[in-house]
């Protein structure tokens, strides 16, 4: 079966990634085994945009390297451009 995978990128991260060893986790093999029967035709990887603050001025920046890295491992490709989710369009879904 064709199967698409859709990444919750911020939850994934902070509810099972951060400080562990898998926080590079290519994702299409995650799908992979989790589906070894299934054919994993796309990984979508969502994620909401930080804001800076003033405690933590990078941490946007810090946030797109790590999603472009994931993409990067993922996909194999540096021009893949992760998904931000802008609070506009959440407004919209609500």
């Amino acid at each position: 079966m064709k199967t698409n995978l859709y990444i919750d990128g911020f939850n994934l991260y902070y509810r099972a990634l951060k400080d562990t060893q898998f926080r590079w986790l290519d994702l299409g093999k995650l799908g992979v085994t989790l589906f070894p029967k299934d054919d994993i035709h796309r990984v979508c990887y969502f994620t909401a945009q930080l804001d800076a603050r003033p405690s933590n001025p990078n941490q946007p920046r810090r946030q797109d390297h790590q999603t472009r890295k994931l993409v990067m491992l993922t996909t194999g490709k540096r021009s893949s451009c992760p998904r931000h989710i802008t609070k506009t369009e959440m407004k919209r879904n609500d």
